[in-house]
């Protein structure tokens, strides 16, 4: 075989693996991701929880890359200290660690059974719960598939004549293959898949057992510089926590590389084991050193960056508009212009969102004054975008610019609407519960933070329907009308159930549960509509949907709930 076709092999191999790790990080985030972050932000409490928090989280999603993120939005919302959400970081990074030395086994006997387990979720129904399990099940096989493609793909190189050459122009510059390494794990955007390539490499007798600490210091300082990279738009005291995992994670690659470039002794060869364990034990090694280091230094690192960054940032400015007059006359860019805008408006109602579980259950005064005001930036926002999109003027026989302008009519119309029904229900009734001192039980309060997290999961998805008009994101937005119509049944059934049994904690406050629920409801049916306009037009969803629906439960005298092809819920509750 030519050494053009082992390195074509190898990149296949590689790039399967990559799309394997995002595909089953893509299914958990879809499947759970609105619900752990709407638990996680409360669960770091101190930095021992925080890190092994973001341990457990990177065993999930795959990725301590998501962890850094995901811990930089909550900081950037102001829901989580900068301290915890670095020491999450640090953990995170030990929990990818450790996830490389569990794939490092033979697990290839689950592949056939995971694929086959993951295509039969995926393609038996339609619920949105079993697909993602599918895509979760089909991506750890492909995962699997991929290591063994990597090592047999790397197992010629062994025997190659132009390897020996290629090392030694780079046995004696360990700079060189640092570099090299840190560049590897960017292009890769996972220091997991990186260290298991460089472990079926060393494996394989391709990369040398002198190398392989360069090679690891260097993917880990990649993995810092990946994370600092895709959260380089962060504003506020988010832009802490990519840094400070940043200047650990380099910090610590720098250091080391320097005492080996020194002459300080290989620590590799204090322990001999074989060459692939050896890259992922290095990596644990070091990132565990990450951690311990992140953990002490965490407190002063933040303030020495806070002050740092306070400093070199540029005086504050309002939020320029995307609503430009010189585009009004042309008609495709201003209706572009009205919708970055309008997923702007989205991001302030997921902001609003995210505050009501806080705001419901403690009623904090400062809660209530930052919902007022974001409803009246939603409200001068929704102004702006009616008068602006009341200015654009069509193409004449242009039908695609006409359904867009009516699109995004009825999304900011919606969106105001959502704003409204927070402000002006929501925070009523969550200042009543506040002045009457009631309590929820604790069942009805997990009932009103399952629906919660429900919402975050429709936000988000309108946000992105908004900026991309995805069909298929469309159906899944107006999938989540049916879950949020079930939990609430199910809520207001078991809420009676519990006023029956006599329960002193529901009886307190029966009214407001319910009003409440039923606010939930009304959101999430509010952002449901978003997607309508898109599924009418594909002929997805029918016009008299309301008469069609109620008929034939009416014949068939059926339960309330949709069966397995009528997920999708057709009309609205309002």
């Amino acid at each position: 075989m030519q050494g053009s076709d082992i390195l074509i092999e190898l990149a296949g191999a590689v790039a399967l693996l990559v799309w394997a790790t995002r595909m089953v990080r893509t299914g958990v985030e879809r499947a759970y991701g609105a619900r752990l972050k709407s638990q996680l932000g409360k669960a770091f409490t101190n930095r021992l929880n925080a890190a092994l928090g973001g341990l457990g989280l990177a065993f999930i999603l795959q990725s301590s890359t998501a962890v850094v993120l995901m811990t930089t939005g909550f900081v950037s919302a102001g829901y989580l200290a900068a301290v915890p959400a670095v020491a999450a970081a640090v953990g995170a990074d030990l929990g990818s660690a450790l996830l490389a030395v569990v794939l490092r086994a033979d697990l290839s006997v689950l592949v056939p059974i995971l694929l086959i387990a993951g295509i039969a979720a995926f393609r038996s129904t339609e619920r949105p719960m079993w697909r993602q399990w599918g895509r979760i099940l089909f991506g750890l096989g492909l995962l699997l598939l991929s290591l063994r493609l990597i090592s047999e793909a790397a197992t010629p190189l062994r025997d190659s004549a132009a390897v020996p050459v290629v090392l030694s122009l780079v046995r004696d510059d360990p700079v060189m293959l640092f570099l090299f390494a840190a560049l590897a794990a960017w292009a890769f955007h996972s220091t997991l898949a990186a260290v298991l390539v460089a472990a079926l490499l060393a494996e394989n007798g391709v990369l040398p057992a002198g190398l392989i600490l360069p090679v690891v210091l260097g993917i880990n300082l990649g993995g810092g510089i990946m994370a600092l990279v895709l959260a380089r738009g962060t504003l506020g005291p988010g832009r802490i926590v990519p840094l400070a995992n940043l200047a650990l994670r380099g910090g610590l690659a720098t250091s080391g590389l320097a005492a080996l470039t020194l002459g300080a002794p290989d620590p590799l060869t204090l322990w001999p084991m074989e060459p692939g364990l050896a890259v992922v034990a290095a990596h644990v090694g070091v990132n565990l050193a990450i951690a311990v280091r992140g953990l002490a230094l965490a407190g002063p690192l933040c303030r020495a960056i806070a002050a740092l960054t306070d400093h070199a940032a540029a005086p504050s400015m309002d939020r320029l508009s995307a609503l430009a007059e010189a585009d009004l006359a042309t008609p495709a860019q201003a209706l572009r212009n009205a919708g970055r805008e309008a997923g702007a408006l989205c991001g302030v109602i997921e902001t609003m969102l995210a505050r009501l579980p806080d705001l419901i259950r403690t009623g904090q005064y400062t809660d209530f004054a930052a919902l007022e005001e974001a409803d009246r930036l939603v409200d001068r926002r929704f102004d702006q975008i009616k008068t602006y999109l009341a200015r654009i003027e069509a193409e004449k026989g242009n039908p695609r610019q006409e359904a867009e302008l009516a699109r995004l009519q009825r999304v900011a119309v919606r969106l105001e609407q959502v704003g409204d029904v927070i402000a002006q229900r929501v925070v009523v009734r969550a200042r009543k519960r506040r002045d009457r001192d009631a309590a929820f039980s604790n069942k009805g309060w997990a009932e009103i933070s399952g629906i919660l997290a429900e919402l975050m999961v429709t936000v988000r998805l309108a946000a992105n329907l908004v900026a991309s008009g995805d069909l298929g994101l469309a159906r899944r937005l107006v999938e989540q009308k049916a879950i949020v119509r079930g939990i609430e049944r199910h809520s207001t059934d078991s809420h009676f159930d519990r006023l029956r049994e006599g329960r002193l904690d529901t009886r307190s406050s029966s009214t407001l549960h319910l009003d409440i629920l039923y606010d939930l409801k009304e959101i999430n049916s509010l952002l449901v509509e978003i997607g309508y306009p898109l599924l009418e037009a594909d002929g997805q969803l029918r016009p008299d949907r309301l008469t069609r629906e109620v008929q034939p439960q009416r014949r068939s005298n059926a339960p309330d709930g949709p069966g397995p092809r009528e997920q999708t819920p057709q009309g609205s509750s309002r």
